[in-house]
């Protein structure tokens, strides 16, 4: 859930802070509700802002908590509450929010981002068994229990939007859903957490009506090598009779053209060995644009786990990728997301090369 009181470590809780929730459906956009559900409704601040923005609307709220239940049934008698976890099929399918509730127009939550040391559920979303981040696995649960007539408001994780473990997920959603950001919430929106987070917009027009930026090359895609380290530099054995080792810290030392940069060495075995003319990307953290430089590598270097490198044929294509990613530079840092460090994944990257035809499919 979002924002507002405090945390209980938990149930992961961060409740919506009133202000937030209004001007999330003040920019929704959507048709106004007879029906609104929350099935991690917390403090309801969401079902308060929908009765706020769209008048009258009938609130169906479902939490695992039991007390911040008891207190919003206390202050909102009218309201369908129930006392369940959407994770555990046995608890919320006996209950009244749902056995009642047989039409949803609109679908609003701002799941847990975790559970504990939990980071990752499997599910089972319209027969298909999916591995997700926790906060998609109650974003699936509740489209596939309540099947919101107008689709869905949510509160995410960053992660959500990018990531690896959702990227199924997200698939499966495209065949009903389209999605849009609507807003992308402060680090600091919610008290006691520094997690990056957006609110989406879930409808049932499939199809991309978002505009999307025109890229224009006149050169032909080119052959890469998408290559990410995998040598830890927690786990280095250094040994100056092997082979230079390169992490994301080094990047910089190895573009400063005119001076010999002094790397670690090592003799482990590792099978992400680069050489010649590559370009070398850090993984996480904060991206510098200024880096996006090719650089030729006169011997053969380890990869720490922390770097993927565009490895290329000749110092033309190496001339050429960097002028066309320069092109874009803007976008390509765009693609460093994530809810707490920012990184960047394989698939994101090889996506965002792709799309403006640098390279050719694999």
């Amino acid at each position: 859930m979002i924002l507002g009181a405090l945390m209980n470590y938990d149930l992961d809780q961060y409740f919506t802070p009133s202000k937030v929730a209004e001007e999330i459906f003040l920019k929704s956009g959507v048709a106004p509700p007879s029906v609104c559900v929350d099935s991690t409704c917390g403090e309801g601040s969401l079902l308060h802002a929908a009765n706020t923005v769209f008048g009258e609307v009938n609130c169906v709220g479902i939490d695992k908590d039991k007390q911040v239940i008891a207190k919003l049934r206390r202050k909102n008698p009218y309201w369908l509450l129930s006392v369940a976890d959407m994770l555990a099929p046995n608890s919320y399918k006996r209950t009244k929010a749902v056995l009642s509730t047989n039409h949803c127009d609109l679908l609003t939550l701002n799941p847990p981002f975790s559970i504990g040391n939990k980071k990752f559920e499997t599910v089972l979303y319209k027969g298909d068994k999916l591995k997700t981040s926790v906060a998609m696995a109650y974003i699936l649960k509740s489209l596939e229990t309540f099947k919101p007539k107008n689709g869905a408001i949510i509160v995410v994780p960053e992660s959500v939007l990018f990531s690896e473990i959702d990227s199924g997920s997200r698939l499966a959603l495209a065949k009903e859903y389209s999605t849009s950001v609507l807003m992308e919430l402060d680090s600091k929106t919610f008290r006691g957490t520094r997690a990056r987070s957006a609110v989406i917009k879930l409808s049932h027009e499939i199809g991309d009506k978002t505009t999307t930026s025109s890229h224009t090359f006149l050169l032909d895609p080119v052959r890469i090598e998408v290559i990410r380290g995998n040598l830890p530099v927690h786990k280095l054995i250094e040994d100056k009779s092997g082979k230079r080792f390169v992490h994301s810290t080094d990047i910089k030392l190895l573009l400063n053209q005119g001076t010999e940069p002094i790397f670690r060495m090592t003799r482990q075995e590792s099978k992400r060995v680069v050489s010649k003319w590559v370009m070398l990307v850090p993984r996480v953290g904060v991206f510098d644009k200024k880096s996006l430089q090719s650089v030729y590598l006169r011997d053969s270097v380890h990869l720490s786990d922390c770097v993927i490198a565009l490895a290329f044929n000749s110092k033309n294509h190496a001339i050429e990728v960097e002028t066309r990613i320069n092109q874009d530079r803007e976008s390509f840092a765009n693609l460093y997301r994530g809810t707490g460090a920012r990184y960047i994944t394989i698939s994101r990257l090889k996506s965002w090369l792709l799309d403006r035809n640098i390279i050719t499919p694999s």
